[in-house]
């Protein structure tokens, strides 16, 4: 049996000649900036995409820096940074759904925020969500939905104190 024309076996690397010119094309249109933004958007830190991805944090530096065009991102980052925002937006979308399910029309919403070494954060977070940077990039794009949708949205930190977010929601009056 002869290779394809392009030249790839796919018996070896298991992708069609079709499949393997799409993946090119995919790879050919990302950018370091498009990298860069989704992985901010996502909440995801430069050493966290080097670690996931298995390469340098010096290679992500080169991949989103406008200086080096010529240092095109992996596929691979550009995968997991894509699948944690989609994760995301999927949390967002469900977060959003309850909360208008939930709360009446004109009640204020309190979203939790949480810092960066927060040894009370929960291990068993969904995907998208696993360390407080993601969780809390998925906060603040909940809280900018909300927003628009005409909520009344604060953010506060588990630690703060049940003082301060009493005065900022208005006990309801009673007839």
């Amino acid at each position: 049996m002869s290779e394809p024309e392009s030249g790839l076996n796919p018996s070896e690397n298991g992708l069609s000649p079709l499949e393997e010119s799409t993946q090119r094309h995919i790879e050919e249109a990302i950018t370091g900036g498009m990298l860069r933004g989704m992985r901010e958007f996502a909440g995801i830190t430069q050493t966290e995409l080097a670690r996931q991805i298995g390469v340098t944090l010096v290679t992500v530096s080169r991949w989103e820096s406008p200086s080096r065009p010529d240092q095109k991102p992996s596929l691979d980052a550009f995968n997991f940074v894509s699948g944690t925002a989609l994760a995301q937006e999927g949390a967002i979308g469900t977060a959003s759904k309850w909360i208008e399910r939930f709360y009446l029309p004109g009640q204020k919403v309190i979203l939790t925020l949480h810092r960066p070494d927060d040894p009370n954060y929960p291990a068993d977070m969904p995907e998208g969500l696993e360390t407080p940077s993601r969780s809390n990039a998925a906060t603040l794009r909940l809280g900018e939905v909300l927003i628009r949708d005409g909520r009344e949205v604060r953010f506060a930190y588990p630690d703060e104190n049940d003082e301060t977010i009493d005065q900022w929601m208005d006990p309801p009056e009673v007839d």
